[in-house]
Formats: structure tokens, C-alpha cells, sequence
């Protein structure tokens, strides 16, 4: 595409058909997906009495990770960062699963043991990577996951993602996906 583009400029006679251009150019058309999920439900914290680590998902969590099988599919996921608690593994393990793609289990993501330093760094490392990836956490972590990415804080449901298209390290642009 990187010669397309300005010779499909040269071809324009209409301001209106380059300032169209323009917007394509400028989107997140050329650029690298992180996925971030936000883990999906899980069993009430009240009515566990295991460890927090090890909270599993509630069987309507089950159905909504199998359901996240072909969203991530969709982006070319080849590689998962997720919270090694039980309720982050459980939602993006049946994508895993079916596709192969690395699991990268991460202290940093997990709610009772991340650091703003460590959380801000990884967040940064993955939006350098040119390979399609999906990150796993907690509701607690996702403002500062969001701030680290420097894009706009979103509220996600259990099992909600947003993508964020990234190149050279910045967010160009995002959309959300439900549940």
C-alpha cells in the first residue's frame, strides 16, 4: 500500500475525493490490533471462598469466551498477554485453544499484583509489536491500561474488547466490541 496511496492521490481532480484520501490515509487501515479484553464473568467474589487468584468463570463467562473465539480470530491474534488469575486464562484460553496462538501468562496484568511502572511498560512493549495481540485483565486495571496506551478510558463489560490500532508505538484509532 505505500505506493498506492500517492499515486491515487495524483489520479484526484476533486477536493473532496482527497480529503477522503486524507481520512483513509490517516486511519487505522495501515496498522498493528491490541486487543484488550476485559475478562469475562466470573463467579461474585462473596460467594467464593478459594482464593481471589483462583476465582473461575461462571458458566454464562464460559459461553461469553468461547463467543470472543472468533472476534480475535478476526484480527489475527497470534500472540495472548493475559492476568494469570484462573477468570483472565479461562476467557482467552478457548481462543488458544482453537488457534494456536502463544499464551504469555503476566504478573503485571493481574489485579493483586500490578505495579503502574511494570503495567505501563508492558503496555508499551505491546503496542511496539507489529504482531496482532490480545491482553487480558482486570476492570480495576483498565484505566491505567488505557492511559498507558494514551487513548480515552472505555468502560467494558465482562467480555467486552477494545481494539486499539496501533503504528509506531501510538494509537491511531479504536473501536469497541461487545460481549
Amino acid at each position: 500500500m505505500g505506493r498506492a496511496l500517492p499515486a491515487a492521490r495524483q489520479t484526484l481532480s476533486y477536493p473532496r475525493d482527497v480529503e477522503l484520501l486524507d481520512a483513509f490515509e490517516s486511519s487505522g487501515y495501515d496498522s498493528t490490533p491490541l486487543l484488550v479484553v476485559r475478562h469475562a464473568e466470573a463467579v461474585k467474589r462473596a460467594t467464593w471462598d478459594g482464593a481471589e487468584r483462583t476465582r473461575p468463570l461462571k458458566r454464562e463467562g464460559q459461553r461469553q469466551a468461547a463467543r470472543l473465539v472468533p472476534l480475535l480470530s478476526a484480527y489475527g491474534v497470534s500472540r495472548v498477554v493475559s492476568s494469570d488469575a484462573t477468570r483472565c486464562v479461562d476467557t482467552v484460553e478457548p481462543y488458544v485453544d482453537a488457534s494456536g496462538a502463544e499464551l504469555v501468562l503476566d504478573q503485571a496484568l493481574a489485579q493483586e499484583t500490578a505495579e503502574p511502572g511494570a503495567l505501563k511498560e508492558r503496555v508499551a512493549d505491546l503496542l511496539r509489536r507489529a504482531e496482532p495481540t490480545a491482553l487480558c485483565t482486570h476492570r480495576p486495571l483498565l484505566a491505567a491500561v488505557f492511559e498507558a496506551a494514551g487513548a480515552d478510558l472505555v468502560g467494558l463489560m465482562p467480555a467486552e474488547t477494545v481494539v486499539l490500532h496501533h503504528r509506531d508505538g501510538r494509537v491511531v484509532d479504536c473501536e469497541q466490541h461487545a460481549a
